[in-house]
């Protein structure tokens, strides 16, 4: 059992709560193609579960997400916790359905206390890497920013 943490899933989840699903998409679409290539997988199958995971964590974000310290904190941990199991079920479902077609191997799904082990290494990653993500996006926004040349007339 490898209880590596997906970073480039809490990075899409993370941009996708933050920015939107249509500034995320673009990079959802390129960050699966690059998981896809190192993991050797065929391409497609990372860039259809991240922009599925995107799309309903901006979808669910929309409705939860409040100003309230308390409930944001929470709702990212719950956000962060639907992405692993998305993540997870449309994997395993992906790839039972390859094995089905190919070698006619029914389906089959295993959740165990493998995924509950993942969603804590998973919400513990998220809590370490979210304040300097917040960090590298308050910077970037910073550059993005217009500057007003009436501000700086006397």
């Amino acid at each position: 059992m490898h209880l590596v943490p997906n970073l480039i899933l809490l990075f899409v989840v993370f941009w996708t709560l933050k920015a939107g699903f249509e500034k995320t998409l673009k990079i959802a679409i390129f960050s699966g193609i690059i998981l896809d290539i190192f993991y050797f997988w065929p391409i497609g199958i990372n860039v259809l579960i991240l922009v599925t995971v995107s799309f309903f964590a901006r979808f669910l974000g929309r409705r939860f997400l409040v100003g309230d310290f308390f409930f944001r904190s929470l709702w990212l941990m719950v956000a962060v916790s639907g992405a692993v199991i998305l993540n997870e079920f449309l994997t395993q479902l992906i790839f039972s359905g390859l094995a089905f077609f190919q070698k006619g191997i029914p389906f089959q799904f295993s959740f165990g206390w493998r995924i509950v082990l993942e969603i804590i290494f998973h919400l513990l990653t998220f809590a370490i890497i979210y304040w300097p993500l917040q960090k590298i996006e308050a910077l970037i926004s910073l550059y993005g920013r217009r500057i007003d040349p009436k501000y700086y007339v006397k």
